[in-house]
């Protein structure tokens, strides 16, 4: 392959990580409606897919808000990170690896947790197969050192 066309793979590629990272922050982001979301439309939803009533107690409401308040402060760092991957390269490189062993990790955590097979078997693989992305894009938009 010449440097040129490797140059504009390398383009295209950096072009797709930007998207990439900006839909996966932006979803990330929507994780702030779940922080303010009143307790009886998160046991609705808790029970519509087939995990009964969601105790109201206060440490499952603080656990849940939190949890869904870092993943907010995560897409927003993230979306962030999207203006200038050049710069944020190897932080980037890092969070994908971290990724990765999180999607391994929360096939595990489901596990224990009996969640529904369903529930399993697309979670951590969805996260693995993420940082996975984020990787492969990371290598493939790699400006050529010459």
């Amino acid at each position: 392959m010449s440097l040129e066309s490797r140059d504009l793979t390398a383009d295209t590629r950096r072009r797709q990580l930007v998207w990439f990272l900006r839909i996966l922050g932006g979803l990330d982001l929507l994780a702030l409606l779940a922080v303010v979301m009143p307790f009886s439309v998160m046991n609705g939803m808790h029970r519509m897919i087939g995990l009964g009533e969601l105790p109201d107690a206060p440490l499952m409401g603080y656990l849940a808000r939190s949890a869904s308040m870092l993943y907010a402060f995560l897409g927003g760092l993230v979306l962030y990170m999207s203006c200038d991957v050049e710069r944020y390269r190897p932080l980037l490189d890092v969070i994908g690896r971290i990724v990765l062993v999180c999607g391994v990790m929360l096939i595990g955590i489901d596990l224990v947790e009996r969640l529904p097979v369903w529930w399993i078997c697309l979670e951590g693989p969805t996260v693995f197969g993420l940082g996975g992305v984020l990787l492969w894009l990371l290598r493939q938009s790699r400006p050529e050192i010459a």
